[in-house]
C-alpha cells in the first residue's frame, strides 16, 4: 500500500514536541499527588470499610481515584461514595 506524501512543518514538530512533554509532566504531577492523597488517607485512616473488589482491587482508592480524575466536582467525595452504592 503506498503512503501518502505528507508535510509536516519542522515548527509544528517543535511544538508538538513540547506539548506533548509538557501534558506527560501535568500527567505525572497528578499522578504523584493522587498517590499522595491516597497514601495519607490510608496512614490517617479516613478509608475504611471499603473492601475489594473480585480482582483484589482496594476500592477506596479505586473510588477515590474516579472521584479525582472522571467527576466534575458537584458533589464531595462522601457524596460521591453514597451515590455509588445506591
Amino acid at each position: 500500500m503506498e503512503q501518502p506524501d505528507r508535510e509536516i512543518a519542522a515548527e509544528l514538530d517543535d511544538r508538538a514536541f513540547e506539548a506533548a512533554k509538557f501534558i506527560q509532566q501535568l500527567s505525572k504531577v497528578q499522578d504523584d499527588y493522587f498517590e499522595e492523597l491516597y497514601d495519607k488517607a490510608k496512614e490517617k485512616g479516613w478509608l475504611k470499610d471499603f473492601g475489594v473488589d473480585e480482582n483484589g482491587v482496594d476500592l477506596a482508592k479505586d473510588w477515590l481515584f474516579d472521584y479525582c480524575f472522571n467527576k466534575k466536582l458537584n458533589q464531595s467525595f462522601s457524596e460521591h461514595c453514597d451515590s455509588m452504592t445506591k
